[in-house]
């Protein structure tokens, strides 16, 4: 109550839906999208030029982003070392990046709740990656983190021919009930936010920044 007096309230909000539901919902597109002179790249921590995808990422982000609300410039060495930390988890093609004629134009990064086996309080640590790995044992929530696409190619079908290339790759990796989850997405931000709510339909959460003008 104290901050609503004097702060602007902005909502967030991320989304949800079933593998299955996103297939349907996805593939109806797929006779429509061009993909003509467009290549999809995977890179995971097996991938020998992951690091230089990386950086590549970085770019993305920078030239993608940069008018988004509480968007800050990304550092190579930043990424380099959040990446580094993260990179065990990385397993299964985790970053999605579309290239038309060896330019990057866009990319999605995803990847598995891992919060669902591991103990309350607990880090994800060699356990956890072998119950991943070697005993089967799968989260049942994917966490779409980022997507995005260069200004130019807004528009154009891109998002959903990545929102394509994850769910072909999901489909043959994971349970149809699995949950395929957004990442937090400004209500004023209606573009993503219309697109991502079709194909994930149902609201997961929803947190509020509280904004002073000093």
């Amino acid at each position: 109550d104290f901050f609503q007096k004097e702060f602007k309230i902005y909502s967030f909000h991320n989304y949800k839906n079933t593998l299955t539901k996103v297939g349907e919902k996805i593939l109806k597109f797929q006779k429509k999208l061009s993909t003509q002179n467009i290549k999809f790249r995977c890179y995971d921590m097996f991938s020998p030029d992951f690091d230089s995808a990386v950086g590549v990422y970085t770019d993305l982000n920078n030239l993608i982003f940069k008018n988004h609300s509480y968007y800050y410039k990304r550092e190579y060495e930043e990424d380099k070392e959040l990446f580094e930390s993260m990179k065990p988890l990385f397993l299964n093609k985790n970053l999605i990046i579309a290239y038309k004629d060896k330019q990057p134009i866009g990319f999605l990064l995803w990847y598995p709740d891992f919060n669902e086996i591991i103990k309350p309080q607990c880090n994800v640590g060699l356990l956890t990656l072998v119950k991943y790995m070697f005993l089967n044992k799968k989260p049942q929530k994917i966490m779409l983190t980022e997507i995005g696409v260069l200004p130019e190619y807004e528009n154009t079908g891109l998002i959903l021919s990545l929102f394509l290339e994850l769910y072909f790759y999901l489909n043959k990796k994971y349970d149809k009930n699995t949950i395929v989850c957004s990442g937090w997405i400004h209500d004023k931000n209606l573009k993503s936010k219309n697109l991502v709510k079709h194909i994930l339909e149902k609201t997961d959460k929803e947190f509020s920044v509280y904004e002073l003008n000093c």
